[in-house]
């Protein structure tokens, strides 16, 4: 009796085990999701202040600016939504060792969710990467931007010198003129 006592009790105690585990799981994959639905909304944001601040360099570096701003605010609320949700976790883990009915109909939505977590962190993946590719495209175009303007240098240059040979030979057909 005292085996099958000390058994039972090992098995509570792993029970227990995995469901604080199972809730950690969920937790975190919560956290993962809300995180990624914020960093969507920011991107789409980012997409569509892109094509306005192409027109200019001056336009560019303010939206770096604030882009990089948002991003600091960003890191800072999401730190805080942590505290708190760890906050609420302590609380919570008190009611869980109630909850054990309720869990078994969880874990299938929770294999659920981990396929849904795959598909979304492949789509995350997809997006970073076109990402990199817009922002070698900004460096191609102001690279692009740079190499006109040398031209356009260029060009007002021999345009000046030009003028100047063109005034030359008329003060020169001027001194002729005067000469006859």
């Amino acid at each position: 009796e005292r085996k099958e006592e000390k058994e039972k009790r090992k098995e509570e105690v792993e029970r227990k085990e995995e469901k604080d585990e199972r809730k950690e799981e969920r937790k975190e994959e919560e956290e993962r999701r809300k995180g990624r639905k914020k960093r969507r909304k920011g991107r789409k944001k980012r997409r569509k202040g892109r094509k306005k601040r192409r027109k200019g360099r001056k336009e560019r570096k303010k939206g770096r600016k604030k882009r990089r701003k948002e991003r600091k605010k960003r890191r800072k609320e999401k730190e805080e939504e942590r505290k708190e949700e760890e906050e609420e976790e302590r609380k919570e883990e008190e009611e869980e060792r109630k909850e054990e009915e309720e869990e078994r109909k969880e874990e299938e939505e929770v294999r659920n969710e981990g396929k849904e977590e795959r598909k979304e962190e492949e789509e995350e993946r997809k997006e970073e990467e076109e990402e990199g590719k817009e922002g070698e495209e900004e460096r191609k175009e102001e690279e692009e931007e740079r190499k006109e303007e040398e031209e356009e240098r260029k060009e007002e240059k021999e345009e000046r010198k030009e003028e100047e040979e063109e005034r030359k030979k008329d003060e020169a057909m001027d001194e002729d003129s005067e000469d006859e």
